[in-house]
């Protein structure tokens, strides 16, 4: 499986649902999330598994900085550690690997995207630095992606596509408490994968029709459909 799924307490923001992880911190939370195995261990595609010392090289972070961050993810419920094999599970309601009918909690009370693992951690070797903070805002963005469509809307339930109400750049920046929409807008256009761009966003303002923000479906797939095309091989 060339992905995971990413769950979310509806339209609740990263930053409300994790209040201690900062920017830089959800960066490193979503590329953690790729290593998510089918039982929620945290291993390697070899199967040989990560734990903390294995971690904390993973993701080229000092040792004071590290365990500041694995506190976070401890104390906010996303990681449990200290199996008697110092293994690491990941909370199933944030990343899953596998069947969702298989999840063993109550999917209802969650969306989800398809999250894929080669892109990701491709973008977090590129960004892990000065700029890991523009590459939060993809895992910040996530909760408002619709299912049908990967546009960024205010019913990312919503299957038809004409009801969809997308959300004009202004909205996304009070959401993710930008004071500044051309902030929003340059770092969301400072992403970019071989090339090609992480968003596709509206250049004509004054177009209802184009006021649209589209997550490239290389990176999330959030809808129903079949996975086609160069997708599959990410």
């Amino acid at each position: 499986m060339v992905f995971v799924f990413a769950l979310f307490n509806g339209c609740m923001t990263a930053a409300e649902r994790f209040p201690s992880l900062t920017q830089s911190d959800l960066a490193r939370l979503m590329f953690i999330g790729t290593y998510t195995n089918y039982d929620g261990r945290l291993q390697h595609d070899n199967g040989r598994p990560i734990e903390r010392n294995t971690l904390e090289r993973l993701l080229n972070m000092s040792r004071a900085r590290f365990s500041e961050f694995f506190r976070k993810l401890i104390t906010e419920g996303i990681v449990t550690d200290g199996d008697e094999h110092g293994d690491i599970y990941v909370n199933p309601s944030i990343f899953y690997r596998g069947t969702l009918a298989d999840a063993g909690f109550k999917l209802d009370e969650y969306r989800h995207t398809r999250l894929f693992r080669g892109t990701v951690r491709d973008l977090y070797e590129k960004y892990n630095g000065r700029t890991i903070k523009q590459l939060a805002l993809v895992y910040a963005v996530l909760p408002f992606v619709n299912f049908a469509c990967n546009i960024v809307c205010f019913n990312p339930e919503e299957n038809d596509e004409e009801r969809i109400k997308p959300m004009d750049l202004d909205r996304l920046a009070a959401l993710l408490n930008y004071k500044d929409t051309q902030s929003l807008r340059k770092g969301l256009e400072a992403i970019t994968l071989d090339g090609k761009p992480v968003f596709y966003l509206p250049h004509n303002i004054h177009d209802k029709r184009k006021r649209r923000i589209v997550v490239n479906p290389r990176i999330v797939f959030a809808g129903s459909a079949e996975i086609s095309g160069d997708q599959s091989t990410v």
